[in-house]
């Protein structure tokens, strides 16, 4: 690093570039998974109506994991600029190519389902680079650019989430439930995604020109060598001295996230009001958006909250990540419905009314964001600091196998619930 001290970010410019991105990197997963109204229209006659959010799941999940594993092996290789600029580009292509979808009537259901699922499957590829690509850059940058990345990520969710929310409020009462009016929804909330998209290219082409990021990035070529050094010196007993480290930390991020993908969306979607006809917001529609803003208000809140309080105990995080298996069957005691809205085959009563539903998933969402979060800062502080950074990569690839498996365990819940084949209805 060169010895003259760092230029200035003047008005935070970088910093915002990055919270953008931190917005961008996973905002196709969001928005497939957040755009529930309009695919179950979408889908309706055919075989995925009712359980195409486990497939969206299962699919991303498991090609991200694939290759966020294959893009960390290949670190000392990656080539980020092109990475991100591909991944960006990639993404915005592919929201064009719903809007245009969604504009095509009469396309068979099935074939619809297949091309969506091939559709979000790639943004798994690009997710992967995405998240490879820009962690190492910010964390060439001081430690506030990390923050500001990770809260632009908090921050993605939510905004999936309120957008379809707002335009359905927008709507009028009357048509807002048509397929007419679904579509434009659809079709204004992927073009709002694709612009999003689009200026995180932009400003990212920007951030290249700005003197902090050429100061911060001018040894990286040394560092990707480096880098790349310290991961090939790594013999199996080194890596097993880590495993050994941080394996409570490990088992709790994939218990975390494996009951949260194994109940959030493809059950929690399915819960509707008790009291569909009282007002508006209680309708199927909008009461099952506001379960999605509630969830991602939920977990950005629990990503912030280990600045307040840090739980850093691995038994303390395991015990955490253990209770909250408690969410499923206070779920199942909630008003889960499947499909258009018929009620399923209950062999349990409806216990939980929607002000207790919302107090449950809001401690769902809360927990999640917050002992996810605890992990990854804290456990890479269990070894030493050569090791740190390898430990981090190795909680990283367990979060992400817990997406995985979250999402495969989401068929069997909902076949216990529901009494059907998961896998076709």
């Amino acid at each position: 690093m060169a010895t003259t001290p760092p230029p200035r970010d003047r008005f935070f410019l970088a910093y915002a570039i990055f919270f953008i991105q931190g917005v961008s990197m996973l905002l196709p997963w969001n928005v497939f998974i957040t755009a529930s109204e309009y695919f179950t229209v979408a889908f309706s006659g055919g075989h995925f109506a009712g359980n195409f959010q486990n497939y969206f799941s299962i699919s991303f999940c498991l090609i991200n994991l694939i290759f966020v594993f294959a893009a960390m092996l290949r670190q000392h290789k990656a080539n980020f600029p092109r990475q991100i600029v591909i991944s960006h580009s990639i993404n915005f292509a592919i929201f064009i190519i719903v809007i245009v979808l969604i504009k095509i009537p009469n396309i068979a259901p099935n074939t619809y389902f297949a091309i969506i699922l091939v559709l979000m499957s790639i943004t798994g590829i690009t997710s992967s680079y995405l998240q490879n690509a820009l962690y190492g850059l910010a964390a060439r940058l001081p430690p506030m650019y990390v923050q500001g990345f990770l809260t632009g990520q908090g921050l993605a969710g939510l905004i999936s989430s309120v957008v379809p929310l707002a335009i359905a409020f927008m709507s009028d009462a009357e048509t807002a439930s048509t397929v007419e009016s679904v579509n434009r929804r659809a079709i204004i909330y992927f073009a709002f995604s694709a612009a999003l998209v689009l200026l995180s290219i932009v400003t990212y082409l920007l951030m290249r020109q700005l003197p902090i990021y050429r100061y911060y990035n001018r040894s990286s070529k040394m560092a990707h060598q480096a880098n790349a050094a310290v991961l090939q010196s790594y013999s199996r007993k080194d890596m097993l001295c880590v495993a050994q480290s941080i394996w409570k930390y490990g088992l709790a991020i994939l218990l975390t996230l494996f009951v949260t993908l194994a109940l959030f969306p493809s059950i929690t979607a399915s819960i509707t009001s008790t009291r569909p006809n009282e007002a508006r917001w209680r309708s199927r529609e909008i009461f099952v958006l506001i379960h999605f803003v509630i969830f991602n208000a939920g977990d950005m809140l629990g990503k912030m909250l280990p600045a307040l309080l840090p739980v850093r105990n691995d038994r303390a995080l395991l015990l955490l990540s253990l209770l909250r298996m408690a969410s499923a069957p206070l779920f199942v005691l909630s008003n889960v419905q499947y499909g258009t809205g018929d009620l399923a085959a209950r062999s349990t009563p409806v216990v939980f009314g929607d002000a207790v539903y919302y107090i449950i998933l809001s401690v769902f969402s809360i927990s999640n964001g917050w002992v996810g979060t605890c992990v990854m800062m804290f456990g890479p502080e269990k070894v030493a600091e050569p090791d740190r950074g390898y430990s981090g990569m190795m909680l990283s690839v367990l979060l992400t196998a817990g997406l995985e498996l979250g999402s495969l365990a989401s068929f069997a819940v909902r076949a216990g619930i529901c009494n059907c084949n998961s896998f076709m209805s």
